[in-house]
């Protein structure tokens, strides 16, 4: 994924990496918030995502995963996004602010953590429409 890291506006809320006390999560975790998508999918909409296809409107909405595409309906609904920026244009007056790219992160829930524990599982790059507006804090292991 090829970003302009120079015209991005990063997130400045990711706690960074730390030193976990607690006993049921010992080790190294990042905490931040993370994202439903906005509405659910339907599997062709999805596959036009992950394949990074679209209409025009739909340029540079795309989902890259690390170990081959997620399909299955319940893995789908268990992700989150973490915003790590958008493109720097954001404080253009002139710019249609719908059409904003953000870059996230894909997570899903970590197999026997915590409700709030997920692991990274690919990358990609959104639209305001695609993110619900409901955050919620995570960590990620």
């Amino acid at each position: 994924m090829k970003i302009p890291f120079e015209k991005v506006s990063w997130n400045l809320d990711i706690q960074g990496l730390f030193e976990s006390t607690e006993k049921e999560a010992p080790g190294v975790r990042l905490e931040t918030r993370g994202r439903e998508l906005e509405f659910n999918k339907t599997d062709e909409e999805w596959g036009r995502l992950i394949a990074g296809e679209g209409e025009r409107e739909d340029a540079g909405r795309f989902l890259q995963f690390d170990r081959g595409n997620i399909t299955e309906r319940l893995e789908i609904e268990s992700l989150r996004y973490v915003v790590l920026g958008r493109d720097d244009e954001w404080d253009d007056p002139n710019r249609d602010r719908c059409r904003s790219c953000y870059y996230v992160l894909v997570i899903k829930p970590l197999e026997g953590g915590s409700d709030k524990e997920y692991e990274r599982v690919g990358l990609g790059s959104l639209k305001k429409r695609d993110l619900s507006l409901h955050v919620e804090q995570v960590y990620i292991v």
